[in-house]
């Protein structure tokens, strides 16, 4: 157990360099066009279908802990080959291209070995406390480095901070690789379970989930990449600045996660992903009247937007996912991957040609300029306001009145943390269905049969 505390107090050390504005500065100095660009933004989502597959990858491997070790091995030595490309002068797109790839692919087995290792290790009355401590500790590392790379990627020598960056991220990648081979899980064999891809489509309301969850990631992934690449490309932020943002983003984080928690406990998850997918969409809006003159302030209201935004939607969309699914849950999950990972990649194809034509393009009104690729964050406003709209079928537990929700939002206290802290993923919600444990309808909100009961 404490062998993982430390995996993920150093997983950090070369996972920020694998997505966020970390990852659009060195997809620049390795001259990555838009479109490559989109597509490295959307390799994490697409690489979670190939979680349907790790039941085979394991058996081949005859152990956890082996399969564990080579997959650690395939994802993350790549990332040795950074620095010295840096180093030669090799500044090739299509090495950054394999590396996040292999990173990505591999880490689709690691996330779900790993979380089936660690529900066999750790007992289920340890899981929430065990799994929230990990979690501060994977967060409080991640905004640490995040910002000390920040300020590596703004040395005067542009050359010298990407080596820098890309070296210790390197070092870090192979010191999580030997940790992880020191993990020793139970050795427990659990058959493996066939997946019925069809069964969790009969499902009306789970239909209906995979509906928004589907016009959702086409939003999210439409402009996810582009907002950073506006940012240092255009703007030409410098990477400290955009840093001190993260670091800002991830302090209002915490405890808006202990906030919405007890939101959620009280009104349930919908109403709560009702108000993260509204809020979020001023983020594009800010990016559509961005400047030189007002892009720091600019940039500081999208942070504290993206806090208050993203907590919600990333507490409640797993909980909300939980309410979903039924049994057998690895078909569920199952279903839930492909569908997300397909429309991960649509959206990265569309995003990433759209954002190659537009670029060329810029239109001076009033005296401000506007650039095509603006016009991406316009489309992306567009479709996250529309994910609203199928969301409102799916059935929840809990489904107040929003007004109902804000009248009594500012007056819930925020000491009591939940179990689900920072979030789940989709493997650590796996591991619940699992168990057995169920989520109880509370009695201040009966169902219509209970109603139906009553009348009779």
């Amino acid at each position: 157990m404490r062998t993982a505390l430390w995996e993920g107090l150093f997983f950090n050390g070369f996972f920020v360099t694998t997505h966020g504005f970390i990852l659009i500065t060195l997809a620049i100095y390795f001259q990555a066009s838009p479109f490559l660009i989109s597509m490295l933004s959307v390799m994490p989502v697409i690489a979670q279908v190939f979680q349907v597959i790790c039941p085979l990858y394991q058996k081949c491997c005859r152990s956890q802990r082996k399969a564990l070790t080579f997959a650690a091995i395939g994802a993350r030595f790549p990332f040795i080959l950074l620095p010295f490309a840096v180093l030669v002068g090799l500044n090739e797109p299509w090495l950054l291209f394999v590396v996040i790839l292999l990173f990505s692919l591999m880490s689709a087995f690691i996330n779900n070995i790993w979380t089936t290792g660690m529900r066999m290790l750790i007992p289920q009355r340890k899981r929430g406390r065990y799994f929230g401590m990990r979690s501060l500790f994977v967060t409080s590392s991640g905004m640490f480095f995040t910002l000390f790379y920040s300020y590596l990627l703004d040395l005067p020598w542009k050359g010298v901070g990407i080596f820098l960056v890309t070296l210790l991220a390197s070092f870090f990648a192979l010191v999580t690789i030997r940790l992880l081979s020191h993990h020793r899980f139970p050795k427990k064999k659990e058959p493996l379970h066939h997946l019925d891809l069809r069964t969790p489509l009969t499902h009306r309301n789970f239909r209906s989930f995979l509906t928004f969850c589907a016009v959702w990631v086409f939003a999210l992934e439409l402009t996810r990449p582009f907002f950073f690449y506006f940012a240092l490309e255009y703007m030409h932020v410098p990477n400290s600045f955009l840093g001190q943002m993260t670091v800002i983003t991830g302090l209002f984080s915490i405890v808006l996660y202990v906030i919405y928690g007890k939101v959620a406990d009280r009104f349930g998850n919908k109403p709560l992903l009702y108000i993260g997918i509204h809020l979020s969409v001023l983020s594009p809006a800010l990016y559509l009247i961005m400047n030189p003159a007002n892009v720091h302030f600019a940039l500081f209201l999208d942070h504290i937007i993206t806090a208050f935004s993203f907590s919600a939607v990333n507490l409640a969309f797993f909980n909300f996912l939980l309410e979903t699914v039924d049994d057998p849950a690895e078909s569920y999950l199952g279903v839930y991957a492909i569908i997300l990972g397909a429309v991960a990649l649509v959206a990265g194809v569309i995003a990433g040609l759209l954002a190659q034509w537009l670029r060329p393009f810029s239109i001076e009104v009033f005296g401000q300029t506007f650039y095509g690729i603006q016009f991406l964050f316009l489309l992306g406003l567009i479709a996250r306001l529309c994910a609203g709209i199928p969301l409102k079928k799916v059935e929840a537990v809990k489904d107040p009145r929003l007004r109902g929700l804000m009248k009594n939002f500012f007056g819930i206290g925020i000491f009591r943390a939940r179990e689900t802290f920072l979030g789940f993923s989709t493997q650590y919600l796996k591991s619940f269905k699992k168990t057995g444990e169920k989520v109880k309808k509370p009695s201040t909100f009966p169902s219509s049969a209970q109603t139906k009961q009553k009348k009779k």
